[in-house]
């Protein structure tokens, strides 16, 4: 079956993520600069996904929160810009329309494979252009990517992440 190249359309994407504070709280915030595509079949099995996010430009609406999340305490943005996400395993299908997909994140220098849901939300192969979107949910550890705090009691290790990505074919 022949492949195509997906790109990501920032402008309509969205990357979110969530991290409990004194466990009555959240910090909430997104990215704003990201980039990736998929190569993928027609109706996107055995994708290889490439996605890269500039740390940088983390936004949470509170300039201390961006500060202390860019600096050397948790991202470390100017030691690392950059985040990377990129397919391991491809696609499998779980129940109904619910799909995993399984890659490996790495956040400053380092590498972990996560595996994330994802609901196809919508594919147009034959439209125009051929659009698709998708709505993708996972959690990962902040532990686990070297990623501290010097109050750890304050932030959950836990980081809920959501992602809703539109794509255009090439």
């Amino acid at each position: 079956m022949k492949k195509y190249t997906w790109k990501v359309l920032a402008k309509k994407s969205t990357i979110r993520f969530n991290i409990k504070y004194f466990q009555i709280s959240n910090i909430s915030g997104s990215f704003l600069k990201f980039d990736g595509e998929i190569i993928a079949e027609e109706d996107f099995q055995n994708p290889e996904i490439y996605l890269e996010i500039e740390a940088d430009s983390i936004q949470t609406h509170n300039k201390e929160s961006n500060f202390k999340i860019k600096s050397p305490l948790l991202l470390f943005t100017d030691n690392y810009p950059i985040i990377t996400f990129r397919s391991k395993f491809g696609c499998k299908q779980s129940i109904g329309k619910i799909w995993e997909l399984t890659g490996i994140l790495t956040i400053k220098d380092t590498d972990h494979l996560v595996t994330m849901v994802i609901n196809h939300s919508e594919i147009k192969p034959h439209s125009n252009q051929g659009t698709a979107t998708f709505h993708l949910f996972g959690n990962i550890l902040r532990s686990e990517f070297n990623i501290q705090y010097e109050y750890s009691s304050e932030l959950s290790d836990e980081i809920n992440l959501t992602l809703v990505i539109h794509l255009v074919r090439q």
